[in-house]
């Protein structure tokens, strides 16, 4: 299960794309898909190899496959290292 990172009534957690999700999506795009199947709320992603954080990216940055996404969501809806 993913990582909490802060505790409360939406918790911060980040967490990998599903397997489903196998070339980049912009970030808009992939918030959207990720809010309407896990009812999670994105708010930026992370690339595992350079620890790179982006909160609140613009809607046309693409998002990897490969990248983590942080996302706010009373218990963990994605996989965690």
């Amino acid at each position: 299960t993913s990582r909490m990172v802060f505790g409360g009534n939406q918790n911060l957690y980040v967490g990998h794309l599903p397997e489903s999700i196998e070339q980049p999506l912009t970030f808009d795009a992939l918030s959207r898909d990720l809010r309407s199947s896990t009812g999670c709320l994105v708010i930026g992603y992370r690339d595992p190899e350079t620890g790179e954080e982006q909160v609140n990216p613009r809607g046309d940055a693409l998002v990897r496959p490969d990248m983590e996404v942080l996302y706010l969501s009373p218990e963990p809806r994605l996989t965690s290292s």
